[in-house]
């Protein structure tokens, strides 16, 4: 039996993704003057997939960072763009507190369904 369905396993490992997503991003805002540090993010939507396809919080650990080469080298080596970077900071945190509400929501209701067992 499992005590969680894959909705729950599938926004906790969402909501983990989205945390090592934000680790990294923070690791480039923190070398935006390092001179030959390239810019990095998650293997994103495929770890995200994983973690709805039941991997839950298990795509969130095989989540490894990529060096991005989307953005364009500059001539000290550094890749990361400020701008692009607390964009993508922004955009996360946003969907880290979506994501945290929607579990909450999901806890809620269980919580409501044990409650009426009573």
């Amino acid at each position: 039996m499992q005590l969680f369905s894959n909705v729950v396993r599938g926004l906790a490992g969402a909501l983990e993704v989205h945390e090592a997503r934000h680790r990294v991003i923070s690791e480039n805002l923190a070398n935006v003057e390092t001179p030959g540090y390239r810019a990095r993010d998650v293997a994103f939507h495929d770890a995200l997939e994983n973690a709805f396809a039941g991997e839950g919080a298990a795509a969130a650990r095989r989540a490894e960072p990529v060096v991005d080469t989307s953005t364009p080298v500059k001539l000290d080596g550094n890749s990361v763009d400020l701008d692009l970077e607390t964009t993508r900071l922004s955009d996360n945190a946003f969907r880290i507190v979506t994501l945290s509400r929607l579990l909450a929501k999901e806890y809620a209701g269980m919580k409501e369904t044990i409650e009426g067992l009573k």
